[in-house]
């Protein structure tokens, strides 16, 4: 993370973002950590602009580290995961792709700037093809909210690697 301005990094329950706040902070860093959760799954955005705990634990660590979070639509992180494919051909589950997508989304902010984004999970089940098609599935409803497009049970792609091997993209 040396040099890097800003990371994005998917938000589920916390546990990435808060490994990351901590190694940065171990590290003596000033990277800025960007959280990113779905439209539909927006439980944790509404407590960090509230800075009130009430999602889970993490977010005590979260609203003392990140500088902020991000909301992206199904349709953002739908062509996030077709973009990924086509740039990089890996592929990344919703939740994953999440960061990019929000990257691209507030990219004005960070031209000319060192930014890295999180490219994490292996849900991807065989909606995906539906994704690289160029539809976006809805969302299934689960505790606390909607899911990212593509999660759900592993299926035949779940072995595949869903991050960037040093690779470059253009947003």
């Amino acid at each position: 993370m040396s040099g890097l301005g800003t990371v994005f990094v998917p938000l589920g329950m916390g546990s990435g973002i808060c490994g990351l706040i901590a190694m940065r902070n171990m590290l003596g860093l000033k990277t800025k950590i960007i959280g990113v959760v779905a439209e539909q799954a927006p439980a944790f955005a509404r407590s960090f602009q509230a800075r009130r705990v009430s999602v889970a634990e993490a977010l005590e660590v979260v609203l003392g580290g990140a500088a902020d979070i991000v909301a992206v639509s199904e349709d953002e992180i739908a062509q996030a995961i077709r973009t990924l494919y086509e740039a990089t051909r890996n592929i990344a589950e919703g939740a994953g792709a999440a960061a990019y997508a929000a990257l691209k989304k507030t990219r004005s902010h960070y031209q000319g700037k060192r930014v890295a984004v999180v490219l994490s999970g292996g849900h991807i089940d065989r909606s995906v093809a539906k994704v690289l098609a160029g539809l976006t599935p809805e969302a299934s409803p689960r505790l606390g909210g909607g899911a990212p497009v593509g999660a759900g049970a592993r299926g035949a792609a779940a072995g595949e690697p869903s991050r960037l091997f040093g690779r470059h993209l253009a947003f």
